[in-house]
């Protein structure tokens, strides 16, 4: 009974990961729903393991070292900032990191407490993400139903408050569609239609992050899973939408604005200006934002360096990279596995965003908790003996 409430837990809370508002119900009043859900399933994990009713095991050790020399190198950084910081606001931070370190340890023993992953219904999240996405279409063809956040229409942000949050949060259920797409019958519809939906929600919104994680995960799937037929197949097809509808793609990528960084590379060359003059400490939690005149820095890596110096950026950086050489590595050895090379697209695609987008992976905890969660259960899957 507590293995099934706890499945059903994990599962809805990640169906509606990169969802911060619903019809009716404010973003702080469904926050506050999530953080119930969350400490519902944290509760769970925790009497579970405490009263021996299941067995687990603790993530490999290099991997405790570096995610806690993270946290470690992060302390003395956090609370220094240009700006007033309360001490919700640190807490909150610290707190971001050690329920990352959670949903990746909750997702290593997935396999140990249910053994298999046919348990976790990949179509639930994804039909209730397709589904708020329809809703987005619709909003933007119709300007039904009418709904307005921050003075932004619904096919702009989604359901969260900006068109990148809502564009990168739902790309992480493309991978978990092109799963779907492997099983037979129902399921293996419901994938594609749901992937397409998705796409097309991700193209209205603007959120080019997003949508380029979407493309990269679906052509990688191909690379790695499906046979030579099909990948001719689709590099035919892609090369043909990419000509008649060259168009579409020049506005969804804003190759025409004369500004396609977005003033990217501005940000940068004030990361240059400014790193060197607090290359250890960096300049605390929000620091990037406060030297970018109230604009976040996009790129992950540079924001954690400039923010909290260049020993957590490095660490950061040296975790991340060392999970997915890891995976990758193992990937070629365990061949034609669709839920191991799914997760790994999962992983590899919003890795591939952070370059762009300011706090993927190591950001808002709620929205990328599928990406801890899945990265866990994909160590654990690649690590089997």
């Amino acid at each position: 009974m507590l293995k099934k409430l706890l499945n059903f837990s994990i599962i809805l809370y990640i169906s509606f990961a990169p969802v911060y508002w619903l019809p009716g119900i404010s973003i702080s009043q469904f926050r506050i729903v999530k953080i119930g859900v969350f400490a519902l399933i944290l509760g769970l994990y925790l009497f579970m393991i405490t009263t021996k009713c299941v067995r687990v095991k603790k993530l490999p050790n290099i991997l405790n070292l570096i995610y806690w020399l993270l946290i470690i190198t992060l302390l003395p950084s956090i609370s220094v900032s240009m700006k007033d910081i309360s001490s919700i606001d640190v807490i909150s931070e610290l707190l971001n990191y050690i329920f990352n370190y959670f949903a990746l340890l909750l997702g290593y023993n997935y396999l140990f407490i249910y053994q298999d992953l046919d348990e976790f219904k990949f179509q639930f999240p994804v039909i209730v993400i397709a589904i708020l996405s329809v809703l987005t279409i619709s909003n933007f063809i119709t300007g039904i139903p009418d709904y307005v956040v921050d003075k932004q229409p619904l096919w702009m942000t989604g359901f969260t408050n900006k068109r990148t949050g809502w564009s990168g949060g739902i790309a992480q259920l493309v991978p978990m569609g092109l799963i779907l797409c492997n099983k037979r019958n129902l399921y293996s519809l419901i994938g594609i239609i749901s992937i397409l939906i998705i796409i097309v929600s991700q193209y209205f919104s603007g959120g080019r992050g997003g949508l380029i994680a979407s493309l990269f995960s679906i052509t990688l799937f191909v690379f790695f899973y499906a046979n030579r037929k099909v990948k001719i197949v689709t590099i035919i097809a892609i090369s043909i939408c990419c000509f008649y509808f060259f168009d579409f793609i020049n506005i969804a990528m804003r190759l025409d604005t004369g500004n396609f960084s977005s003033d990217r590379v501005g940000q940068y060359l004030e990361f240059l200006k400014y790193f060197p003059k607090r290359p250890f400490t960096g300049y605390g939690l929000e620091g990037s934002s406060t030297i970018l005149g109230g604009h976040e820095l996009h790129n992950v890596w540079l924001r954690l360096i400039l923010d909290y110096g260049i020993f957590n950026g490095l660490i950061s950086l040296m975790l991340i990279i060392g999970i997915v050489v890891y995976l990758f590595k193992r990937m070629l050895i365990i061949k034609r596995n669709y839920y191991i090379v799914g997760l790994f697209c999962l992983n590899s695609s919003i890795i591939l965003i952070s370059m762009v987008e300011p706090k993927v992976i190591f950001g808002v905890f709620q929205l990328w908790f599928p990406w801890w969660f899945f990265t866990g259960i994909l160590i654990k899957l690649t690590n089997k003996k």
